[in-house]
């Protein structure tokens, strides 16, 4: 009997009682599963139910219990806009459940891109088959970028490896209809996931199309430079400038690809350490800390893989790659996460370049840590993860204030892919051979309460070490501001700035935060808090440093906004 879908313009008559609970009903286990995440206390104790739920649902299709029963309470859920949190993990249930009439539900959930919908329908189709009708819209959600975009991009990559001409078939079509350059940049990234001749001649194409945004045809000379055999074709040879560059460095990939790793016979360790963001202080302190690992006699080589761009020469016996991005890509939570296939292939190409690393070591829940992650494991290389309950404590606290619930979680996760990232500390924890802890509140208990994860079972793989402050860096600027006559030109804005204020607030102490004018660094929230305490703001003056204020970037102008 063929299927049909359930509910489709989204008036879904709730299930009655009788229905759901008879004892009679073969799909009960599945209704119990996402029952046990309505209940549970926390958000992030619901959301460490979902990998209870995707099973019940294939039991239950295992043991023969037609479609329709098993999405009853799936569609129930999903359609119940007080409790998004398992309308979510509802739809990686509805995933699993075969058919056409499941087919069409999926199509119709990408179809209204619901906040937070999205997103995951995406992310749960990698473990479905590959039909035409959910091709060509999973295809498309590959230009709109971000999170939704990568798990597009993750989707097809897995259907190709069976039905490739299905995959091309549906990127050409996009990309036919597609005029953004950096949408077109994705989809041709994605062309390159496809494995087969096709695929290779429609990247060729791309890159030699003198109508085609340059980026464009960047973007298809590196594919090509990811697919080992036969050769660029001879008229790549006339390419000049940067796509001359992406030329020469695609055949140098190929070349390390054929190659393959390269052992070191020093002694020592060879250590890498990767960071693919445009700013922030893990950007500054990366090849820092390379160059001290350096002067180390245990280390042999330290590796600091970073995104190209102004860079200090890095200190005798450090080695520095460097990742050519695509603007905008690659240093947020939102616009970065497709950009993991370009850094993916910078990384390998970085770890064959020189001796294959002992260890790699990983921090932050970002496009860069991920893509890393999955070159280290494809390369059986050795993973250490410096372990931050991030995001499961600003989900912890948020909930706890109040400012996050069951309704508004799929929207906030919608904007800062707050259960994809979680999910993520989760499995790196898991797979990396050493966890590093720091010193924190309520100690390894406290980190083992947020994350779900049990970190004393076993031989000991967990070390607490408190992040090191380079006392010496203020030394020195403190000295270099003291004995000038006139003050440096930071310090003489500062005091022209505090002129403007009443005289009451001269002289008084600075509470001073320096850093990224984005969201995510809380300046405004600091404003905020600083505003509400009247007697915080009559004994200090607030400083925010950061940011372009003349011509802030669109993160830093909303940033602004609310302060």
């Amino acid at each position: 009997m063929i299927e049909t879908p359930l509910y489709l313009d989204g008036a879904r008559p709730a299930p009655s009682f009788e229905l759901l609970w008879s004892p009679g009903n073969p799909a009960i286990q599945v209704a119990s599963a996402l029952d046990r995440v309505r209940r549970a206390p926390t958000i992030l104790e619901a959301m460490r139910t979902l990998p209870q739920v995707t099973p019940v649902v294939d039991a239950t299709v295992a043991e023969g219990v037609g479609s329709h029963a098993i999405l009853e309470p799936i569609l129930e859920a999903i359609g119940d806009e007080s409790d998004t949190l398992t309308a979510l993990a509802a739809v990686h249930a509805l995933a699993r459940v075969p058919g056409p009439g499941a087919t069409l539900v999926m199509a119709d959930l990408l179809a209204k891109s619901d906040p937070g919908i999205e997103e995951h329908a995406l992310w749960a189709l990698t473990g479905r088959p590959a039909t035409e009708l959910l091709a060509w819209p999973v295809a498309r959600a590959i230009g709109h970028g971000g999170l939704a975009g990568m798990h597009a991009q993750e989707t097809l990559a897995r259907w190709a490896a069976a039905k490739p001409r299905l995959v091309l078939a549906a990127l050409g079509a996009v990309l036919s209809e597609t005029e953004t350059p950096s949408a077109r940049r994705h989809i041709t990234e994605t062309l390159g996931l496809v494995p087969g001749l096709v695929a290779t001649q429609t990247l060729e194409r791309i890159a030699l199309d003198l109508t085609e945004d340059e980026s464009v045809r960047r973007t298809a000379i590196m594919a090509l430079g990811d697919r080992s055999a036969g050769r660029l074709p001879a008229g790549f040879d006339k390419l000049e400038g940067t796509l001359g560059a992406a030329v020469r460095d695609a055949r140098a990939h190929r070349q390390l690809l054929r190659r393959g790793p390269r052992h070191g016979s020093r002694d020592g360790l060879r250590v890498a350490q990767v960071h693919l963001g445009e700013t922030g202080g893990l950007a500054t302190l990366l090849p820092q800390l390379g160059d001290a690992l350096a002067g180390q006699q245990r280390i042999a080589e330290p590796l600091s893989i970073v995104r190209a761009g102004e860079q200090p020469s890095p200190a005798p016996g450090h080695r520095l790659e460097t990742i050519e991005m695509e603007p905008g890509e690659g240093h947020s939570f939102t616009a970065g996460w497709p950009a993991t296939v370009a850094a993916a292939r910078g990384i390998r190409g970085a770890f064959l370049a020189g001796d294959l690393p002992d260890v790699v070591h990983l921090r932050m829940a970002d496009p860069g840590t991920y893509a890393a992650a999955r070159v280290a494991l494809s390369m059986s290389v050795p993973m250490v993860l410096t372990l931050a309950p991030d995001p499961h404590g600003p989900i912890a606290s948020a909930e706890a204030a109040g400012t996050l619930d069951r309704r508004t979680f799929a929207t906030l996760d919608a904007s800062q892919a707050l259960w994809f990232r979680a999910n993520l500390v989760e499995r790196l924890a898991h797979d990396a051979r050493e966890l590093v802890l720091f010193p924190r509140e309520g100690g390894v208990d406290r980190v083992e309460g947020l994350t779900g994860l049990d970190l004393r079972s076993g031989p000991p793989r967990h070390t607490v070490i408190a992040e090191g402050i380079d006392v010496g860096r203020t030394d020195r600027a403190a000295e270099a501001v003291r004995p000038v006559e006139e003050l440096p030109a930071v310090l003489a804005d500062l005091q022209t700035a505090i002129a403007r204020l009443p005289q009451e607030r001269h002289g008084l102490p600075l509470v001073v935060s320096a850093g990224r004018l984005v969201e995510l660094k809380g300046m405004a929230r600091l404003v905020e808090a600083f505003a509400r305490d009247t007697a915080l703001a009559a004994r200090a003056n607030l400083v925010i440093i950061g940011g372009d204020l003349e011509h802030p970037s669109a993160p830093e102008a909303a940033e602004l906004a609310r302060i």
